[in-house]
């Protein structure tokens, strides 16, 4: 994960060295690294950056990742929200957390070493059992040892869960990742599906969007749909998107300031997945 593998990076106007109770959020993909220095509450975001590379995430694109001068200032509060694929949303009357392991085995398979943690997502009466690479988690917790943990999945059903009486009756959630996509599908206020698919073509992403609208029965002509992340207005994804579904909307987050960003700069919607876990732990 070298330098010329940075996507995007932001940091305010605002002197925030010597604030007080910063809070220090980092995203671990399967393979980028995302980091979000905020204030306690996570709804003034100070400086935040991705860094992702064509490969899994190794420890020493950890160690370089943590070399950014941003990251030496000293945190009161630190997450690391796991975002890899090995996830499991278990409803909470059949959790039990002596499976968690035979869980997500079952599911993904034991030839990765990993720690497996879970939350408690109780607003929607579930739990997210996931696995984390066991050396990295190390190496986080060795920098970091008050280090706190939560799956990318449970801070948005968290988040979402306070907005759900905004939505219309249907509506889709996408969030763009390099090579991944999440979903988020609710109908009536119920929580359908929330699910990360890989994708290497535009027609991928088509294909995993329609596929979900048939499953659980949407219609791509009423579906309000929110997107965010990776993608480019400009792109072919971008295009097919709107030739399939009506009311496709990109999703802009008002936590970031914008006087840091310069207007030819990064599209404000690529931050948007990334500034949902620092307001949600």
């Amino acid at each position: 994960m070298v330098a010329e593998h940075l996507l995007f990076r932001y940091s305010s106007s605002t002197d925030w060295s010597e604030k007080q109770g910063l809070k220090l959020t980092i995203e671990l993909g399967d393979t980028y690294l995302n980091y979000c220095i905020s204030d306690k509450s996570g709804s003034e975001i100070y400086s935040t950056g991705l860094m992702h590379s064509d490969i899994e995430v190794t420890a020493s694109d950890l160690a370089e990742f943590l070399g950014i001068p941003d990251l030496s200032h000293s945190f009161d509060d630190v997450v690391l929200v796991c975002n890899t694929k090995q996830k499991v949303l278990v409803p909470s009357a059949y959790h039990t957390r002596e499976a968690n392991e035979t869980v997500v085995e079952a599911i993904h398979g034991d030839l990765c070493d990993l720690a497996i943690l879970e939350d408690d997502v109780h607003q929607w009466e579930l739990h997210t059992i996931y696995g984390c690479n066991r050396v990295l988690l190390e190496n986080f917790q060795s920098r970091y040892p008050h280090l706190r943990t939560i799956h990318f999945d449970s801070a948005c059903l968290r988040s979402l869960f306070r907005k759900v009486a905004e939505k219309s009756s249907q509506w889709v959630k996408v969030f763009f990742y390099p090579k991944q996509i999440t979903v988020i599908a609710l109908k009536e206020g119920a929580l359908q599906i929330m699910q990360s698919f890989q994708f290497d073509s535009p027609q991928d992403v088509i294909y995993h969007l329609l596929h979900v609208a048939d499953n659980y029965q949407l219609d791509v002509t009423a579906v309000q749909m929110e997107v965010s992340g990776l993608i480019d207005v400009s792109s072919d994804a971008w295009k097919e998107l709107q030739k399939y579904f009506l009311d496709v909307q990109l999703e802009h987050n008002p936590q970031l300031n914008t006087e840091g960003i310069e207007p030819s700069s990064t599209p404000l919607h690529y931050y948007t997945p990334f500034l949902i876990a620092p307001s949600c732990v």
